[in-house]
């Protein structure tokens, strides 16, 4: 996991994740969007392609986060200092 330079993505105030904080961040969760809605719009591709190229997609965002985004952890309001 690394933070260098600017973050992208921030812990989320309540629960466990992330929210984009710049216009790289929010640039990355549209394009994750519109791969997610380009996979459901082919209909007629198989089920099971259509599952593994969102899995792919959303576990790619998540690697996103965690290299460009602060440290997960589960959390219930006021950020720790």
């Amino acid at each position: 996991m690394s933070t260098q330079g600017k973050l992208w993505f921030r812990r989320k105030l309540f629960g466990w994740g992330w929210t984009p904080v710049s216009v790289e961040g929010w640039l990355s969760l549209g394009v994750y969007l519109l791969v997610v809605l380009g996979f459901h719009a082919v209909r007629n591709a198989s089920p099971i392609l259509s599952f593994l190229g969102i899995a792919v997609a959303t576990g790619g965002l998540v690697a996103l986060c965690l290299f460009k985004g602060e440290p997960p952890t589960w959390q219930w309001g006021r950020r720790k200092p």
